[in-house]
């Protein structure tokens, strides 16, 4: 572990190969007993058994970014439910400091080019010995190439860069991030859905598919859709993680 960045400085842990970078940070914030609110990256090479939403698998390659961040909450910061919005456009403000691909935002926190799934963001909360909460922030990025696997699984990849320069901007902006207000205007203007556009409402625990009709986000980080019902229209607003929204283009 070291310090790094003369503009911020975090600590970085790198390792060889890790089952989780999220879980590997996780259990390192448990066992620890010092008062340091330091920020945390954790980063791999390989990454054996990650997981994402719902605990589903994220595949990785050699070409894989992947890491996960500590990030300390003090007791009285409450979590917003826009949350995963936030970082979900940090993430894509700093990658455009960094490349000049053309990305858009999947709500819940997801970034897409015109292949597919770019980059996934899993938010987790932890505490520390001293019982204070950390939040936990698992990011992965395909840079090219794709392997055929990736593409069979609908995967997007971005060109190379350094991530290194990535951690810099990326706890740059985590410093200045305020957890009170909404970036509605900046999401809307990087959507992936349309409003008016049909997607699937894919509900894991219950089992169902219904069609539905975008229309756009909350001020608490909520996809707002309409569903037809034999001509009664009804709206509904999806929590992060309770739902998922996919697209019919492909």
């Amino acid at each position: 572990m070291q310090q790094i960045s003369a503009d911020t400085t975090y600590s970085l842990i790198e390792l060889l190969t890790v089952d989780s970078t999220s879980r590997y940070l996780k259990q390192f914030i448990t066992a620890r007993s010092t008062r340091d609110t330091q920020p945390i990256v954790c980063t791999t090479q390989q990454q054996t058994s990650g997981y994402g939403q719902r605990n589903q698998a994220w595949l990785t390659t050699e070409q894989s970014c992947i890491f996960s961040v500590a990030l300390f909450l003090p007791s009285n910061k409450p979590l917003q439910p826009s949350l995963s919005l936030k970082v979900a456009v940090l993430l894509h403000q700093t990658l455009a400091e960094l490349i000049a691909d053309r990305l858009w935002l999947k709500w819940p926190n997801d970034l897409y080019n015109q292949q597919g799934k770019v980059a996934g963001i899993l938010i987790e909360l932890s505490k520390d010995s001293l019982g204070r909460r950390w939040l936990v922030i698992g990011i992965g990025i395909n840079r090219q190439p794709l392997t055929a696997q990736q593409h069979a699984l609908g995967a997007g990849a971005v060109t190379y860069f350094q991530p290194k320069a990535l951690f810099d901007k990326l706890m740059i902006g985590f410093q200045g991030l305020d957890f009170n207000k909404a970036d509605l205007a900046y999401w809307q203007q990087y959507d992936w859905f349309k409003p008016g556009e049909s997607l699937l409402l894919i509900d894991q625990y219950q089992q169902t598919q219904t069609l539905v009709s975008y229309q756009s986000i909350d001020p608490n980080g909520r996809a707002c859709v309409e569903i037809n019902n034999d001509g009664n229209i009804k709206r509904a607003y999806l929590s992060s993680g309770q739902t998922s929204l996919r697209s019919m283009r492909r």
